[in-house]
């Protein structure tokens, strides 16, 4: 039978002559035979609880050679940490980590303490332009004013039809067609220009959803006007699945809206980390596809998004700071905000500036095609975060 050290009994401040694992002589911080550490893995708790910290949080020298060339010098700690000279650098994933996991602890808290989130003014806001509307056409039927048109006869009757539901603000599929319908009404009167054929088409469709559902009162034959879905890769009753999920999820979209929307914006906010380890990775891919001549490796790509979005939450903090400290601090002094202002506007135009500058000072291309790539980028990336951030709604809708 194997005689196996007593652990339990060891001074965890003291280091073991000989490996526990194999018994091997040690010589060293490691084991030679097994590669086993020496240090015992039995501490003090808050020793435990002060390296954990350091290791997550790395509160040393690496944290100020790290955050002003994160700020000041685009791409510096990238070419750094590619060269090879990482010593004295926190890494790159450690310094995401840290810095996201502030970000998304702040925005979390902005949400918790700020007023609920609702949507009573906006609506006041449309019946008050709708009654305006109203009583601009009417003063054009006066004494001595041209006669409405057809077109504006029209459109008279369905802003007084529509205006009566809107004051009544009940939770009705008829409500919520009704400001659809206004919205589009008072986008083709004021603005008949832009007023396209798939507004149109919309305005038609949104109208013979309106007349269909005014004449039930089943609340289940209602549902299948509203959320008629018909793809053609799915089955009907895959179909009807989907559209019953929809139905689902608008509710409990228009419930949070109308009573307080600070819910919906909590938990939406507490999915996005998870949804940023997809989005990372995504960036990365883009960056190599777009960068393919380079002959970088994947890795190296991974680590222009860690750096790239480190300095993007650290500036949406400092952003952030610079608001409270007009709203709260600065309040009322003219002179101060102005400054502040001013260094908000300049923190906000170097964020794009300093983008370009890391992907110029990375890459090393010209400056003609380091800009046409740092656009496609740009676009594509604002796709993925509106696809990130519509995923994070609808996920926080679904944990409501």
């Amino acid at each position: 039978m194997l005689d196996l050290p007593k652990i339990s009994e060891q001074n965890p401040q003291t280091s073991p002559s000989r490996c526990t694992n194999c018994g091997s002589a040690l010589e060293g911080p490691y084991c030679a035979q097994c590669g086993q550490s020496s240090a015992s893995m039995l501490k003090y708790f808050w020793l435990v609880v002060m390296q954990l910290l350091e290791d997550i949080l790395s509160f040393d020298s690496r944290a100020r050679r790290t955050l002003i060339p994160l700020l000041l010098r685009p791409g510096f700690l990238t070419n750094e940490y590619i060269a090879g000279r990482r010593v004295r650098y926190v890494p790159p994933l450690r310094l995401y980590l840290f810095i996201s996991i502030i970000f998304f602890l702040c925005m979390q808290l902005a949400a918790s303490n700020g007023d609920p989130i609702k949507a009573t003014s906006m609506h006041s806001a449309l019946i008050t332009d709708v009654k305006a509307q109203i009583a601009q056409f009417e003063s054009m039927t006066a004494i001595g004013k041209t006669p409405l048109s057809e077109q504006q006869q029209q459109s008279l009757t369905s802003l007084n039809k529509h205006l009566s539901i809107l004051e009544q603000n009940l939770e009705t599929p008829q409500h919520e067609l009704s400001i659809e319908l206004v919205e589009l009404e008072l986008e083709k009167i004021n603005h008949p220009d832009s007023f396209s054929d798939s507004d149109a088409r919309s305005y038609a469709k949104l109208t013979k959803m309106f007349n269909e559902i005014s004449t039930m009162d089943n609340q289940e034959d209602i549902d299948d006007v509203l959320f008629d879905i018909n793809l053609s890769f799915l089955s009907a009753e895959q179909n009807t699945l989907l559209g019953e999920k929809i139905a689902e999820l608008k509710k409990k979209a228009d419930k949070a809206i109308r009573s307080d929307a600070t819910p919906l914006v909590k938990q939406t906010i507490s999915v996005l980390p998870q949804l940023m380890v997809v989005l990372l990775p995504l960036f990365a891919l883009l960056l190599k596809i777009m960068f393919v001549f380079s002959k970088r490796l994947y890795m190296e790509h991974l680590t222009v998004a860690l750096h790239s979005h480190s300095f993007i939450f650290f500036m949406l903090l400092w952003l952030s700071a610079l608001s409270l400290i007009t709203d709260h601090i600065f309040l009322g002094n003219a002179t101060l905000e102005t400054i502040v202002n001013f260094i908000a506007s300049i923190s906000m135009i170097w964020i794009p500036v300093y983008l370009f500058m890391m992907q110029r000072s990375v890459y090393r291309q010209s400056v003609r095609l380091t800009l046409v790539k740092y656009l496609v980028i740009g676009w594509v990336y604002c796709l993925l975060i509106a696809l990130t951030a519509f995923s994070a709604f609808i996920w926080g809708l679904t944990t409501l």
